[in-house]
């Protein structure tokens, strides 16, 4: 099985067992009082090829990532397919002493690198840690330790929170690098749907930041090679930026566009 046949099995084992866990949740699991708690299959499923091609292509070691909250389902079927996941941590989703609702690093038995519950947090926490990282090396103190790159899966809505922007003039202060934002513009929220055409001014907002921004095409599970089409550009375009943070994004027409500050 070459590379692209073999990340599009694994993508569909994710999709699968991600959906069952929520279906498992909202209906076949015994409940006393019915309540559907299972919860979001679509913006989960949204960053199912991303999250593919992340955990089993692109990610090394010292990589750390940050989840968006309501991804937890493909995070948790993704560590179960790599052994770090049981199995009735995932049957006992969202219940009491089961896999989290939302990644959580005390909580969850699995290979939590950032605790996401809080919304936004998450992505500034990357931003943040990427700037520690380059401090301990600049004093020496992490000279021995390899060089990771921060990640942060971002839902759309999550975009509303103030302290990403706080986080991200920050990082312009202090010339961040080695950091990889992914918005995933599904247009989703449990407050209202994102607002038409918002993915310009996310656009726009990085631009003014001095990052540089490339719109990718849409990666459909049905064209034979995309995954890996996709996999293989971005992976040569972050290889070229390890000096350099990362943004990728999705909108509503299935645009994907990728965002990076130059150095």
């Amino acid at each position: 099985m070459n590379k692209p046949s073999h990340l599009r099995e694994i993508e569909k084992k994710v999709l699968w067992l991600s959906t069952w866990m929520i279906h498992n949740a909202n209906h076949l699991r015994s409940s006393e009082d019915g309540l559907k708690i299972g919860g979001h299959q679509a913006s989960s499923a949204s960053l199912a090829t991303i999250m593919t091609a992340l955990y089993f292509a692109v990610l090394r070691p010292a990589d750390r990532v940050a989840v968006k909250p309501h991804a937890s389902p493909i995070f948790h079927a993704i560590q179960y397919i790599l052994g770090n996941q049981t199995r009735e941590q995932i049957e006992a989703f969202r219940a009491y002493g089961g896999a989290q609702s939302y990644p959580s690093r005390t909580k969850d038995v699995d290979d939590v690198d950032f605790s996401t519950g809080s919304v936004g947090l998450g992505v500034a926490h990357t931003l943040f840690s990427s700037l520690v990282q380059d401090y301990l090396r600049a004093k020496e103190l992490a000279k021995d330790q390899p060089e990771g790159r921060m990640v942060a899966l971002i839902g759309d809505a999550e975009l509303d929170e103030g302290n990403i922007f706080e986080a991200l003039l920050e990082g312009w202060k202090h010339g961040l690098r080695n950091t990889w934002w992914v918005v995933d513009y599904n247009r989703q929220s449990l407050d209202a749907v994102v607002r038409e055409g918002l993915w310009e001014r996310f656009e726009t907002m990085f631009r003014n930041f001095g990052w540089e921004v490339a719109i990718l095409p849409q990666i459909r599970l049905a064209a034979a090679g995309s995954l890996h089409r996709a996999r293989r550009r971005a992976t040569a375009r972050l290889d070229r930026s390890m000096s350099q943070p990362t943004l990728f994004g999705t909108d509503i027409p299935r645009r994907r566009y990728l965002a990076q500050a130059p150095a």
